[in-house]
């Protein structure tokens, strides 16, 4: 059977791997598999034209992450070592962990039913997505998966497989039959945070887990930052004058495609108690005793030695622990809800749409509106009747 020539640009895995001829997969594949799915997710045969998979290369396949995939891929058609770097570096770690957890899935399942999973064919892709929207994964779980396929396999006709029409269709249909749903309702009122830090008391006199857990919410709080995002923030370029603080990331940030690194500038607050700026001052000094000559030139280390970086996690667990201390729920409301919290609250306080979308790096207002913008869990009718 005539074998179709990569779309120009794409991925070509043609040569990666020994594959047996192409050959018409029997209707009767499914029999073959040692687990098969519950009987409410399993999905016909894919009745289409594929190569088949050889026991060796199926074992070949199974060992190869997705990057090592991509990477003989690129090698196979003779890209330079500096030029597939650079390719794979252009996604993020977090974008890579994402796809690879896709490819996984996407490679067993094709593996299960005896097909190529490096061979860019519409039908078998299609296939697949239905298999997820079957099996009860969420649009944006499809969508993932969607967006891994292309930029994994080669473009069919010029097209990545995920833009195809019929793949866009498909994915349209999915998202109206399961929409997305937004993880909190409602959120929490920062008022009740700010209140606990002030019952704290001085920063000189917490202890160092507690200063470090009030500085990245207050931060958290307000910059909209992501803990991804104040990871990133340099010990360097920390300026501290007088009544306000300026800092600037190391890294884009989540959706930023182009410009500068950006930088943030905070005025400080009379309440020393709350004020982020005070509080930067603090930890500054707090650390700077430990802080080793030779790292990697973050502002948060670690709490014990030998005070190494942190990542996001970890600023996620320290936000999460002191919302946790402050009365949050923390069993409903994640380190991300900051984001929700303090965007919800600035619009009640009449800030305008426009600055709250910079401030959260939000593209439009459609994304902040359906997942952000959200009513305290003191509600409106509350508010009004608290002194009835």
């Amino acid at each position: 059977m005539h074998r179709e020539a990569p779309a120009r640009g794409g991925v070509d895995h043609t040569n990666l791997f020994h594959l047996d001829r192409p050959a018409l997969v029997p209707g009767f594949i499914g029999a073959r598999m040692r687990h098969p799915p519950a009987p409410s997710t399993v999905t016909s045969a894919p009745n289409i034209s594929t190569r088949r998979v050889s026991p060796a290369a199926r074992i070949r396949l199974s060992e190869f992450s997705r990057l090592e995939t991509l990477r003989r891929s690129y090698d196979v058609q003779g890209f330079s070592q500096p030029a597939i770097e650079l390719f794979l570096a252009g996604s993020r770690a977090n974008t890579n962990a994402a796809y690879e957890s896709a490819w996984v899935n996407w490679r067993n399942w094709c593996l299960e039913w005896g097909s190529d999973p490096l061979r860019s064919d519409l039908a078998l892709a299609s296939a697949f997505l239905a298999h997820l929207h079957a099996s009860g994964k969420s649009y944006s779980s499809i969508n993932l998966h969607r967006s891994m396929l292309s930029t994994t396999l080669s473009a069919i006709d010029g097209i990545p497989i995920g833009q195809h029409p019929l793949i866009v269709k498909l994915l349209k249909v999915c998202f109206n039959l399961n929409p997305p749903r937004p993880r909190y309702d409602s959120t929490w009122d920062p008022n009740h945070v700010f209140q606990f830090m002030s019952s704290l008391g001085s920063n000189e006199f917490l202890p160092l887990p507690t200063m470090s857990g009030k500085l990245v919410t207050l931060l958290a709080l307000a910059t909209l930052l992501r803990v991804s995002e104040l990871a990133s923030i340099t010990f360097a370029s920390v300026e501290l004058a007088g009544n306000s603080a300026r800092f600037s990331l190391s890294k884009p940030r989540k959706s930023q495609r182009s410009g500068p690194l950006q930088s943030f500038t905070l005025s400080a607050c009379p309440d020393l108690n709350i004020c982020p700026v005070e509080a930067l001052r603090f930890y500054v000094n707090r650390t700077s005793i430990d802080r080793p000559p030779i790292q990697d030139g973050m502002l948060f280390i670690s709490l014990i030695a030998p005070f190494r970086v942190v990542t996001g996690n970890t600023i996620g667990r320290w936000i999460k622990t002191f919302l946790k201390t402050a009365g949050i729920n923390t069993e409903i409301f994640s380190a991300h809800s900051t984001r929700s919290a303090a965007s919800s609250l600035a619009v009640t306080r009449g800030l305008s749409i426009d600055r709250i979308l910079q401030a959260g790096n939000w593209a439009s207002q459609t994304t902040f509106g359906r997942f952000y913008n959200r009513e305290t869990t003191t509600t409106f009718a509350a508010s009004v009747m608290a002194d009835a």
